[in-house]
């Protein structure tokens, strides 16, 4: 076997290393529902378009070494105005605030998963259509690095100009 041979061989063994290592996070999104079909519809006459995005993932959790799993997420994804938009459904027996702790939490979870412009909840019924999106100063390390740079670049300064002798 040559050297060449080998090396293809590698190549071929690493591609198909990283399509089943990609593949795997890979979720596809499921078929919309009957009552997902009609919000969809009532959306689309809003000037809304169906998006083809993952909307739900499934995660995996660990207590104590016991697996679980569980799905977060949407009913179905939109676009408007180059935004993207995650969808609930309500119907008008929901009684629950959009500003419960429960549902502020869970919101903002799948907001941070996301990323999306926001967060619609719909109710074709009564025409109603809340947004909810989500502003938090998120930390930026580079603004602390560079502060603490600038203080020791002053704190330097100042060493070089009380040694050089009478300069200040």
């Amino acid at each position: 076997m040559r050297w060449i041979d080998l090396l293809f061989l590698a190549i071929i063994i690493t591609a198909v290393i990283l399509y089943y290592m990609l593949k795997q996070g890979v979720e596809k999104p499921k078929p919309l529902r009957r009552k997902d079909v009609s919000a969809l519809r009532y959306l689309e006459e809003k000037g809304y378009v169906h998006c083809k995005d993952p909307h739900s993932s499934t995660v995996h959790m660990s207590i104590d070494e016991k697996g679980h799993k569980f799905n977060v997420g949407a009913n179905f994804a939109v676009k408007k105005d180059g935004r993207k938009y995650l969808v609930f459904l309500r119907s008008s027996e929901d009684s629950e605030r959009l500003n419960s702790p429960v549902l502020r939490n869970r919101l903002l979870l799948i907001f941070c998963m996301y990323n999306p412009g926001g967060i619609l909840f719909v109710n074709p019924e009564t025409d109603k259509i809340q947004e909810v999106t989500f502003r938090f100063r998120r930390q930026n390390p580079f603004y602390r690095g560079t502060i603490f740079f600038l203080v020791i670049i002053i704190l330097i300064l100042l060493f070089i100009l009380f040694n050089m002798g009478g300069l200040l």
